[in-house]
């Protein structure tokens, strides 16, 4: 049902503005592989070993950063984390939230601190399983930037998300609130476009999983 209230937003945005069906187009494919990578992907669990321990972690920031309320969400696959087992290496994914102005990009490499969790399950809505089934086995709410190596990531991934870059900017424009943030959210999965009411009301109703970042 989600997928075809998106068709339809999206077609009433072309209808609007047909400048704009090209970038639309685009976007759409990119979600669409997003979401049979995320189909094909195989679950993953956080090891007890690690979840509730303050660690360093070291890895690449593997899709775009999305800035959401005054702070940024990274999704980075770890090569390396210390914690008091020592060092050991780890191909994890998680997602870390940020504070501060460093910037951050698709492809850097990252070293962050803080508390790493599984993500927690809601009444409405199983956060663990929803984060799992993209391959994302821990979180860290309050994560410390340390450093960021600029880095270049896949040449494909960075075309798409410069598209997407590129409908999000161009739909804020042709779209009043909240009729924008909601297209964007549903079809192109930017999660970080809803108003904080709109995003609770999903939450409240369980259908905060039709949007994906």
């Amino acid at each position: 049902p989600w997928l075809v209230l998106g068709v339809l937003l999206a077609a009433g945005v072309v209808l609007i503005n047909r400048h704009l069906a090209p970038l639309i187009g685009l976007a759409f494919l990119a979600l669409l592989l997003g979401a049979g990578r995320g189909v094909l992907a195989p679950t993953v669990e956080l090891p007890t070993t690690l979840a509730g321990q303050t660690v360093a972690v070291s890895g690449m920031v593997d899709d775009d950063p999305v800035a959401h309320k005054g702070n940024r969400r990274l999704t980075v696959r770890l090569d390396h984390v210390l914690g008091g087992a020592g060092q050991t290496t780890s191909r994890l994914r998680i997602l870390a939230t940020v504070y501060g102005a460093m910037p951050v990009h698709y492809g850097d490499l990252v070293l962050l601190s803080g508390e790493i969790v599984a993500p927690p399950r809601f009444d409405q809505f199983d956060y663990r399983t929803y984060l799992a089934e993209q391959g994302i086995a821990g979180v860290m709410p309050s994560a410390r930037l340390v450093r960021v190596t600029a880095h270049p990531g896949d040449p494909l991934h960075m075309l798409l998300y410069a598209v997407r870059h590129a409908v999000i900017d161009a739909i804020d424009r042709a779209l009043p609130e909240p009729q924008a943030a909601l297209l964007l959210g549903v079809v192109f999965g930017y999660r970080a476009a809803l108003p904080p009411a709109l995003e609770q009301q999903m939450i409240a109703s369980g259908l905060v999983h039709i949007v994906v970042a």
